[in-house]
């Protein structure tokens, strides 16, 4: 096969990277209500190592993925490197294509500076000129490509699943309930309960500031219960607010 040129392989560069960002301005202009906008951030919250664009570009290229029964989920999940995949004991499936994401180049710009405040940037072969000190940073010169998986389109090793919050089991300490309470009832707040959480929009308490009330799931553990309380205890102001619930 033919080595390619320094421009031609420039050239390639330059044209996956028009392409990215073909799928980003498409992917921008979808995001118009705020159902998309849920969409997306629930998404950035998963994949909250890239950027925004690099969400984008990922969740874009996993779509039509799924779409074309190469990928088994229909949102990404895990995403890393060939080589990531590799040390984490799994390998990525064959015939599966890399998403494509945007990657900065950096370089190391060297700048001489002399003792009357002058400046000058340095080449890679420029040497230091009486009385110069020499300053290192990076700097950006442009976007190149590179490719990332899903966990769905590899396979090995299990990946360890992470840790769940889960709810206090047991007893409170004795009186401990108790004096949360009536610091709570301290503040002007009335305490009450509900069956469980399903009245509560899936949140184990609330607190609704303007009717100056909490309101806790009554189906957890006394230990549970206090902790939630604990909780409004530590959220719940003395004075008046702007805020209506504040989900527990």
């Amino acid at each position: 096969m033919r080595k390619l040129s320094r421009q031609e392989r420039d050239a390639r560069v330059a044209a996956k990277v028009a392409a990215a960002q073909e799928v980003l301005q498409t992917e921008v202009a979808s995001i118009v209500t705020g159902d998309d906008w849920i969409r997306f951030l629930e998404l950035q919250s998963r994949l909250h190592l890239y950027s925004p664009n690099n969400v984008m570009l990922i969740c874009a290229q996993h779509a039509q993925g799924y779409a074309d029964g190469r990928v088994t989920a229909p949102h990404p999940s895990y995403i890393a490197g060939f080589r990531t995949w590799q040390a984490l004991g799994r390998t990525v499936e064959r015939g599966q294509h890399g998403y494509m994401v945007l990657a900065p180049l950096r370089y190391t710009r060297r700048v001489a500076s002399d003792g009357a405040g002058n400046t000058r940037a340095l080449t890679p072969n420029d040497a230091l000129a009486p009385g110069e000190v020499e300053a290192r940073t990076l700097a950006l010169r442009g976007f190149g490509i590179e490719h990332v998986f899903d966990r769905c389109q590899t396979t090995g090793r299990p990946l360890a699943e992470p840790p769940h919050p889960h709810l206090l089991q047991g007893e409170a300490p004795e009186g401990l309930g108790r004096s949360v309470l009536e610091l709570v009832e301290a503040r002007g707040y009335t305490v009450s309960t509900v069956p469980d959480a399903g009245r509560l929009g899936g949140a184990n308490g609330q607190t609704h500031f303007d009717a100056h009330s909490v309101v806790i799931r009554a189906d957890m553990d006394d230990a549970a219960m206090v902790k939630t309380l604990i909780h409004d205890l530590l959220t719940a102001p003395t004075g008046p607010t702007d805020s209506s619930v504040f989900p527990l």
